[in-house]
C-alpha cells in the first residue's frame, strides 16, 4: 500500500487504487467517484481538499456529478473557500444537464446571492460553455 491507501481496508485500498489510476488517465466518471470517496471518507481517507481537486477535474470535463458536488463544496466552503459564484456556476451547469438536486441547490443559492453575483456566475457559465 502507498500513502493514498494508508488506514484504508485492503479491499477498499485496491478499489481506491483502481479508481485513482482511471482518474489519473482522465476518466471523468472515475474522477467524480474518487472525489466523492474522499469527500465522504468511504473507501478513501476523508480529505475535502483532495475531494474538491478530483471533483473539479470531473466538472471541467462536463461530468454531472462532478459539477453537482463541486458546487455543493463551494456553497459549504468544504475543501475550497466558500464561493457562491462558483457554487452557482457548477450547480447551474449540472441543472442544465437535468439534475434535480442541482436545481434545488440553485434555488437556495439565489436566496443568498446578489443580482451582481448571479450575473457574474452566468458570465462564467458562458465562458465555460464556449470552451475558453
Amino acid at each position: 500500500m502507498d500513502d493514498q491507501t494508508q488506514g484504508v481496508p485492503e479491499d477498499d485500498g485496491e478499489r481506491l487504487m483502481r479508481r485513482l489510476r482511471a482518474a489519473e488517465e482522465g476518466d471523468p466518471g472515475a474522477q467524480a467517484t474518487l472525489g466523492l470517496m474522499y469527500a465522504q471518507g468511504q473507501g478513501a481517507p476523508e480529505d475535502p481538499e483532495e475531494a474538491a481537486r478530483w471533483l473539479a477535474k470531473a466538472a471541467e470535463q462536463g461530468e454531472i456529478d462532478g459539477q453537482l458536488y463541486l458546487g455543493a463544496m463551494y456553497a459549504q466552503g468544504r475543501g475550497v473557500s466558500r464561493n457562491f459564484v462558483e457554487a452557482y456556476k457548477w450547480s447551474r451547469l449540472a441543472a442544465a444537464q437535468g439534475d434535480a438536486h442541482a436545481r434545488e441547490n440553485l434555488e437556495v443559492l439565489k436566496e443568498e446571492m446578489s443580482e451582481e453575483q448571479i450575473a457574474e456566475a452566468e458570465g462564467l457559465i458562458r465562458i465555460f460553455e464556449a470552451g475558453e
